[in-house]
Order: C-alpha cells, then sequence, then structure tokens
C-alpha cells in the first residue's frame, strides 16, 4: 500500500520543550520534536532530501511507540533516504526516553546494514517486561525480522534479529508484499490467553490487501498467523477487550470514509462480521489505539485524523463499554498531522506520537504530545452501552464477541422481547463452566455456526429455541438422551442411549453419571462405556452415523418391581488432554415394573423400544 502523505523533518540543534496541553483544545505544533542533529556520523547526507533555508531535511515517517513497566518511552520510525519512497533505503530508529519525554537518548539503529529497506517497526510490552520488537526488509520479501531487548530497550541490549519469514505462508499465500501495523502490538493480560503476543498484519495479494493478525504463545520464540479477518483490509491497530478478546480497527481506503471494525475472543480466529463505526471519521490513514484504565473501569483510547477529506485534525477518542460507543469527551492535538501511535504511562499520562507539520507546508516533522488520562476522560458521564445496536428486528442488538453472549447471559429478563443478531461463529471449546444459565432474547443466528456446545444454552424456559438461522458444529453429545425398557428380562431391565456427535479419536473415556432414587435412598456413580456403537437399530430400521455421529449405551439390570425408581442421566466424555466434559442431564422414573414393561410416571428422557439393538455389540 502506498502511503499518500510525505513527511520531512527539518534538524534543529535541540528539542523543544513539551508542552502539556489543555484537554479539548485544538493545538499546533506543540510537543517534542523527536530527531537528532545528525542521525548517522557515518552517512550525514544520506537522508537528505534537499537543502533551503530549512537546512538539512530529514524523512522521517511511521511511528511506532510503546512505554515499557519501568515507565520507559521507546518510540520507533522510519528515516528514508528518500522521504517519498515506501520501499527506498529506509532504516529503523529508536530513542528512549526515561524522564516522561522530556528528553531523549541518542536515537540508534537496530539491526541495519546501509542502501537497504527496512519498514513498520512494531514493538510489544511483554508481561515479563521484555520488549519485543518485529519489522520487515523490503516489505518482507527479503524476511520478518523478530529481536528482543531484556533491559527496557537499552541500545546495546537487543538480541540478534532472527528471520520469522516462515511464518507468513508466502509460497501458499502468494503475497507480494507484507507488513505490520504500523503502530505496535499487545499482550494479552486476561482471559484464557493471558500473555499472547498479538501483532496486526496485511498482505497484498494482486493488489488486494488482506488482513491477518500474527501471534506467538511462547513468548516470541516462534510465531504464527491467525484465520484472515474477511472484509477487513489495509492499515489495522489491535486493542484487548474488557474480557481478554481483541478488536481490530483499520484504516478501509478508497472512499471508504469510517474506520472498520472486527472483534474475536481470541484474536486468531472466530472473527466477526466487519461493521463500520460511523463515529469514528477517517480520510483513509493509519490510526493507532491502546486499552487502558480509567477510574478502575476498561476503556480503550483511539487516535487518528479526525476528518473524512484530509489528513488533519489529530484526536484521541475514548471508549467505556469495548469500543460499541465513544464518549463525548475527545482531546484534539493538532491539525496538519498523518501517521501516529498512541501509549499510556502507569501514572495516567497519555503518549501520541504522529508525523505533523512543524514549519510550513514544505517541511514536516515527527512530535510526542502528552496529557493527563483522568483529567481528559475520568470526568465523563457518558452511560457505556451493553450492546451495538437499538435492540429492535429492525436494528438488532449486534452480538460480536463471546464477552456480548456473556453480557447477554446475564441480562435480565428485561431483554426477554428484544431482537439479537450474531455475528461471529461462538466457540464454547467444551467448557460452559462460565455460562449457568440460558441466554435470553431472540437471537438472529445470521447464517453462522455454534462451536463445541454440550449444553443448549439458546432455549428459554418452555424449552423453545430462541436461536434461529444457525448450525451448530462439534458438540459431543445431541441435546436429548433416551431409553430402552426390557421386555426379555434377559441382560438388562432398562439401558440408556446417548448420541455421540463428536470423533471418538479425540476421547480418552466415555460414560454415563447416574443418580439413581430407590425407596427414599439414592446412589450415585459413574458408568465407563467401553464401546462405540457405529449403528443401531430403531424399530426394525438399521441407523448409521450421520455427520460423524456415534452413539453409546449403558444399561442397568433387575428394576425392582412395584416400587418407584428415578434416574437422572448425564453421559460425559474425557477429552485426550484430560478434560471432562458432560452432556445434556435427562430424567425419568418409572412407577413400577410389569411382566413385560415398566411404567414410566414422569420425565424428559426420550423413548426408543427394546426392539432397538445394537448389531456392533
Amino acid at each position: 500500500m502506498k502511503k499518500r502523505l510525505c513527511l520531512f523533518l527539518a534538524t534543529l540543534l535541540c528539542l523543544h520543550s513539551l508542552v502539556l496541553l489543555p484537554v479539548t483544545a485544538a493545538t499546533v505544533n506543540q510537543g517534542v520534536v523527536i530527531e537528532d542533529v545528525v542521525v548517522d556520523a557515518n552517512y550525514p547526507d544520506k537522508y537528505a532530501t534537499w537543502k533551503d533555508q530549512y537546512q538539512l531535511v530529514y524523512g522521517y515517517r511511521i511511528p511506532g511507540m510503546v512505554v515499557t513497566q519501568n515507565n520507559t518511552i521507546l518510540v520507533a520510525w522510519e528515516v528514508r533516504a528518500n522521504v517519498y519512497e515506501d520501499e527506498g533505503d529506509n532504516d529503523i530508529m529508536i530513542r528512549r526516553s526515561t524522564d516522561g519525554g522530556t528528553n531523549f537518548e541518542t536515537v540508534f539503529r537496530v539491526g541495519m546494514n546501509d542502501a537497504e529497506c527496512f519498514t513498520n517497526p512494531t514493538m510489544i510490552v511483554g508481561d515479563d517486561g521484555r520488549i519485543h520488537l518485529l519489522y520487515m526488509k523490503d516489505t518482507g520479501k527479503q524476511g520478518v525480522y523478530y529481536t528482543y531487548s531484556d533491559n527496557d530497550g537499552a541500545k546495546d541490549s537487543w538480541s540478534q534479529p532472527v528471520d520469522i519469514s516462515g511464518a507468513f505462508q508466502r509460497a501458499k499465500l502468494g503475497w507480494n508484499m507484507v507488513n505490520f501495523g504500523p503502530g505496535h502490538g499487545i499482550c494479552l493480560k486476561n482471559g484464557e490467553n493471558a500473555g499472547r503476543l498479538i501483532v496486526p498484519m496485511w498482505c497484498c495479494i494482486n493488489k488486494i490487501y488482506y488482513v491477518y493478525t500474527l501471534y506467538s504463545d511462547d513468548n516470541g520464540v516462534t510465531w504464527q498467523m491467525s484465520e484472515r479477518v474477511e472484509g477487513l483490509y489495509n492499515e489495522t491497530m489491535i486493542a484487548e477487550l474488557s474480557d481478554g478478546g481483541v478488536m481490530l480497527n483499520a484504516r478501509q481506503g478508497g472512499d471508504v470514509k469510517n474506520r472498520h471494525l472486527s472483534f474475536s475472543s481470541t484474536g486468531i480466529n472466530a472473527w466477526s462480521e466487519v461493521r463500520a463505526d460511523t463515529d469514528l471519521p477517517d480520510p483513509g490513514c493509519q490510526g493507532s489505539m491502546i486499552s487502558t484504565t480509567i477510574n478502575g473501569q476498561h476503556a480503550i483510547l483511539f487516535v487518528n485524523c479526525a476528518d473524512q477529506k484530509d489528513r488533519t485534525n489529530l484526536t484521541v477518542r475514548c471508549s467505556l463499554d469495548d469500543g460499541k460507543t465513544w464518549v463525548s469527551e475527545t482531546v484534539k492535538i493538532d491539525g496538519a498531522c498523518g501517521y501516529s501511535d498512541i501509549a499510556v504511562g502507569s501514572n495516567g499520562t497519555v503518549y501520541v506520537l504522529y508525523e505533523s507539520n512543524l514549519f510550513s507546508e514544505k517541511a514536516f516533522g515527527m512530535l510526542l504530545y502528552k496529557f493527563d488520562l483522568n483529567t481528559a476522560f475520568g470526568n465523563s458521564t457518558d452511560k457505556p452501552a451493553a450492546f451495538k445496536g437499538d435492540g429492535t428486528e429492525e436494528s438488532p442488538f449486534l452480538l460480536e464477541h463471546m464477552g456480548d453472549l456473556n453480557t447477554l447471559q446475564n441480562a435480565t429478563d428485561s431483554y426477554k422481547t428484544q431482537h439479537f443478531k450474531l455475528c461471529f461463529d461462538p466457540d464454547f471449546g467444551f467448557d460452559e463452566s462460565k455460562w449457568n444459565k440460558n441466554f435470553v432474547g431472540i437471537i438472529d443466528g445470521n447464517g453462522h455456526t455454534v462451536k463445541n456446545l454440550t449444553l443448549d444454552l439458546f432455549k428459554n424456559n418452555q424449552n423453545e429455541s430462541i436461536l434461529s438461522n444457525a448450525t451448530y458444529q462439534n458438540m459431543p453429545f445431541a441435546l436429548q438422551n433416551y431409553y430402552q425398557e426390557g421386555t426379555t428380562g434377559a441382560d438388562f431391565s432398562v439401558r440408556f442411549v446417548a448420541e455421540l456427535l463428536c470423533e471418538p479419536s479425540v476421547l480418552s473415556g466415555i460414560g454415563f453419571k447416574y443418580v439413581i432414587t430407590n425407596e427414599g435412598r439414592t446412589e450415585e456413580y459413574t458408568a465407563n462405556c467401553s464401546y462405540v456403537y457405529r449403528q443401531l437399530m430403531a424399530d426394525g430400521e438399521l441407523q448409521s452415523p450421520k455427520n460423524g455421529k456415534y452413539f453409546l449405551a449403558h444399561g442397568i439390570k433387575d428394576i425392582p418391581v412395584a416400587t418407584l425408581v428415578s434416574f437422572t442421566v448425564t453421559p460425559f466424555i474425557v477429552t485426550n488432554s484430560g478434560k471432562w466434559v458432560y452432556g445434556t442431564e435427562t430424567k425419568v422414573s418409572f412407577i413400577n415394573r410389569q411382566a413385560n414393561s415398566l411404567v414410566v410416571g414422569s420425565g424428559d428422557c426420550n423413548y426408543q423400544p427394546w426392539s432397538s439393538i445394537f448389531p456392533e455389540a
């Protein structure tokens, strides 16, 4: 992708003093200049584009920034021999500030050789304090490099760069360009995937751009590409949601004049349908965002050129509800502007590094602006939204990630008549430990697939489904069990059957959990099954497995005559990883046993006649 704004930095003899600017006041050219008198002593004229009244002019572009656990500010950017060239003689520079951005140490290059193209520096602060840095050589065509520092990003502390381009599947995808962000990546802090490193990335295939994330679950040792985010393209930024999921916020380009969003509970798959955010105008330019905390509440800050025509009006917005709405307060930073990145210190100071008009229309610079987070947004009276949408059939509430489903499950019955639309494929991962009651509302599945669900959470109190236009995938059990009664007295007096929907190869154990009540005595026990039936007979008809379905069966002998016996039956599986997962609990009670049949008193367990036999027993 061609970055349409070309910016320049005039060499100054000293740093401008930083000014703490009032919130919501539009300001221009008030920030620390991130530059050095001589960028590289060996090549003092390497980055010159022309000389005029502003002396030697440098080409500085593509900012990236993080604040370390020690509150050190690390800024990175491209310095270009020709500022107009995205793929020219570009180097990556880093500077550090240990005093809140008032002063910066000498600039240094990371892992570069002369006359080569290095682009889009992207840093991540790991949960152990390690600083991870990724960048491209020749927009990925000559390699993708990873290095790290365990000393707060100090000049001589970076590891030898490692080429990780094998993770980018070039042979399979056929891309001719790949790049990060640009900006920064994140290390997830919450949820099941805490510690995962994630970087937004995009690649160009036949002049079409596709968005993915690159992630590592082993602290940067290995990296993998996520599933593709359908409908997003171009430069993309990432932030963590309150429940450990992520939001992607993308520049769409062309005539699209708003930011576009997609959500995922993992940051690597099950991406939600992309939607335009009409509250975030954009002229077709990179933007940035970051998660933080305001008054103990999770918040997301977003910065971009908030204009639908020109790269101007650099503005920071805040969301207190995972990007559903943005509060009315804003921080306006600068007029003429370009790419930017944002970071937050532990003391609540927000830093914005951005490309900006410094002296005139011809000479541009890279500036650092800061403001106080709580002063800007801590007094917001905007009420966070539970869901995006109106709840009507015409404008339903949107369910965009697992956190929205959790909100809906924990909601009151006031949502029973409200309309919802599912915008992603929810994956319950064979784990409903945190899902303890059915959802409420009227949910349009919108053609999506519900994966790995063991309990029927989408039914109301009348056992009616609230979810339509959706399919289920890889549920371990059918949602209903059934029983067979004995008529010959041989083998079993009653046999319970469950339909297994997942492949037996992923299991190390199967069976039933029983609670049996007889004459006031209650007995609980677990019965392991040693056999999975691939077909059965029901009413004399052979029932073959459908779509990988299989059957479990277990029987109870000697049902007492003329007595009330009640069964509560729950099938279970044990995965190869040792995880126990239970199916639907069903009940049946027998008033007494006659010579050739059982008399049913009550229950929700379906009946199949004894003539249903299992030929593969």
